[in-house]
């Protein structure tokens, strides 16, 4: 028992020192106990050595064992962190391409309601049928866009734990000024 538990608790140069003195005691006690019998003494000798080996060779399998265990247990922690990290990692590669087709998405549309603006601006004097056309463009593109906008951030929303809101946001001739602190509704 004091050996396993040396085994289990100690170096190994310990534990050979420990085993060297065990085997040492028991050939001298075997050589004083046996006499001169030499066939008793070898065969006796053996068996007791044999009784040192096993709960050393059964206290190394177990710490052999557990080194083992913890080995996998750290493949296990590291695995799992390299698996966080990578989901992290695609998680914002995500968001990077949800950014680049929001700018691709509103850029495009601004840059066409900006020409047809300017249109409109132009022709309205001369051809009020063009600047019609023109501001029904320019409508047009502003309602594809908020529409393809809603699409994207719907992706981008959690609404899982039912908080997030799902009505549009309130126009800005309803919203309340007397509840920011402002008196008069004229601001």
């Amino acid at each position: 028992i004091a050996l396993y538990s040396l085994a289990l608790t100690r170096r190994r140069l310990h534990l050979f020192a420990a085993i060297v003195a065990a085997a040492t005691a028991i050939v001298v006690a075997d050589f004083f106990l046996a006499g001169h019998h030499a066939n008793a003494l070898t065969l006796q000798t053996a068996a007791h050595v044999a009784l040192v080996a096993i709960p050393v060779l059964a206290a190394e399998a177990l710490r052999t064992r557990r080194a083992y265990v913890r080995l996998l247990l750290e493949r296990l922690d590291l695995a799992e962190r390299e698996r966080e990290e990578e989901a992290q990692r695609r998680a914002e590669q995500e968001r990077l391409r949800i950014a680049r087709e929001l700018h691709d998405v509103l850029a495009h549309t601004l840059t066409t309601i900006n020409v047809q603006a300017g249109v409109a601006a132009h022709g309205a004097t001369r051809d009020p049928g063009h600047a019609r056309d023109a501001l029904a463009t320019i409508e047009a593109a502003s309602h594809e866009a908020l529409d393809e906008l809603r699409a994207i951030l719907g992706v981008l929303r959690d609404t899982s734990n039912g908080n997030a809101p799902l009505e549009p946001a309130r126009a800005v001739n309803r919203v309340d000024l007397h509840s920011h602190g402002r008196s008069d509704a004229s601001d």
